[in-house]
């Protein structure tokens, strides 16, 4: 009775949001908090609802694999049904892993699957229930327009610059991002732009990726030095006076974002040939452009390596068990040497429709450069490849990019690289997801990576293991 109390509850609060939904009009800020408050309600209702019934249905693919795992010394008929799902999945997955052999290895992936069928599940019930309007974004702190005022001033030698407005335009979970506006004084004619883009670092505690505008900013000056469509970077500020946190300072782009790295507009072959131009722009950027981004001269492999150790340590850090990250880890070790190539390039690191700003059916700039490196151009390519593949077909936009100079690297490469990325990213919407849970991260639009799109996300990587063997 009480389960079904909690439902009807639960419903109530998705169809007032769903009126709210039809009253709010333009209005985005109570949009992006419907957006929010919406997905966090429906997961709750889907989970009280759903849960129950498909662990159940898991369970039961665990229970005829049980004669495969027992014939290897491996007992689980101890298994307390009352125990989650993910952790009885991992004790058998732990004790099947210590075993060298063909077959304990194949059912360490029939594991993984059994998790990848239940996340799916999952996700088409919540899919189902709710299709969002738009991406989420965090609201953040304000900032010292006096001393803002002042950096600005002497980054364009402009003493009486006047600051018209500083606002959020967005926020998530790397950086914060603010828009100035500026007015030029009557009767001066100053080469400065109107309008500016702060891209801040967040503070330690809420910052997931631990990347900092230091590193980044050296990307974006290489790149836009080189002709790549990418804000203007005007200026680093690096003393932390001036925010309480450094941020860097960037010339206004045109255009919108068109997708995420989990929802994917209409098929575009044009777009997708013009993104595919872009990036073998970007890979054909020359290494001796890059003094100040190369880094220390460490093999390839041992540099991915210590990537891959990074997003494990993260993952442990969180406490939470899935025999999907598990085998995804364990896959990524495997197959580790795929990582080395002879071609060193400009990689973005984090190429996604979430960081490219379309206008015209054009790229028309190339957002957040806090990932990019100097390395194998197969990073750049996987990562991608899914929405490649939507856009107009894998083997078309290899071909673009190749006929725009982009050198194709092997496709067991390209496999490796589109790993890594499940990995991390999956390594990353845990993070977000684990701290909105926890109460690290209070505000209700930390809520989506959970309530939207992270069952999804850990199912895709699942059936990519699944498939490697």
């Amino acid at each position: 009775m009480a389960g079904t109390v909690l439902t009807n509850q639960l419903k109530s609060l998705n169809d007032a949001c769903q009126q709210l939904q039809e009253r709010i009009g333009s209005d985005a800020k109570a949009a992006e908090l419907l957006f929010c408050v919406r997905g966090l309600v429906t997961q709750l209702t889907v989970e009280n609802e759903a849960v129950p019934r498909l662990a159940a249905t898991a369970r039961e693919s665990l229970a005829r694999l049980r004669p495969a795992i027992e014939r290897l010394g491996v007992k689980t008929s101890g298994a307390d049904p009352a125990e989650d799902l993910a952790s009885q999945l991992i004790a058998v997955r732990g004790k099947l892993a210590a075993i060298d052999s063909t077959e304990a290895a194949s059912l360490c992936r029939q594991l993984a699957s059994i998790e990848a069928e239940y996340l799916e599940a999952l996700d088409r019930a919540f899919q189902s229930a709710y299709q969002p309007p738009a991406t989420a974004q965090a609201a953040v702190a304000g900032i010292d327009k006096v001393a803002l005022r002042d950096f600005l001033a002497q980054v364009f030698s402009t003493p009486d610059l006047v600051l018209s407005s500083v606002d959020i335009i967005s926020g998530g979970f790397s950086k914060q991002t603010m828009k100035v506006q500026l007015r030029k004084q009557e009767g001066r004619d100053e080469p400065m732009p109107e309008t500016l883009i702060l891209r801040l670092d967040l503070p330690a505690e809420t910052a997931l990726a631990g990347t900092k505008v230091v590193e980044e900013y050296p990307m974006l000056l290489a790149a836009h030095g080189h002709g790549i469509r990418v804000p203007k970077p005007y200026a680093l500020e690096s003393s932390g006076k001036v925010a309480g946190r450094n941020f860097i300072v960037l010339g206004l782009v045109t255009g919108r974002t068109v997708g995420t790295l989990f929802n994917y507009p209409p098929a575009d072959a044009g777009l997708g040939a013009d993104i595919a131009r872009q990036l073998a722009a970007i890979h054909k950027v020359p290494i001796s452009a890059l003094p100040d981004v190369t880094g220390p001269d460490v093999p390839l492999v041992e540099r991915i390596h210590e990537e891959i150790a990074i997003a494990r340590r993260f993952w442990d850090a969180l406490g939470r068990s899935s025999t999907i990250m598990e085998e995804g880890f364990r896959a990524l070790e495997r197959h580790l040497p795929l990582a080395d190539s002879s071609v060193r390039c400009l990689v973005h690191g984090d190429f996604g429709l979430h960081n490219i700003m379309v206008e015209h059916d054009k790229v028309s700039s190339i957002l957040d450069w806090e990932f990019g490196k100097l390395g194998n151009p197969a990073d750049d390519l996987g990562y991608f490849h899914d929405t490649a593949d939507h856009l107009m077909g894998w083997d078309n936009f290899l071909a673009e990019y190749e006929r725009a100079g982009g050198i194709v690297p092997p496709p067991e490469q390209v496999q490796f690289y589109r790993l890594l990325a499940l990995v991390r990213v999956c390594t990353l919407a845990n993070q977000a997801d684990a701290a909105f849970c926890a109460g690290v991260m209070t505000r209700i639009q930390y809520a989506p990576p959970g309530s939207y799109f992270l069952r999804g996300i850990m199912a895709k990587l699942g059936r990519m293991v699944e498939r490697l063997g």
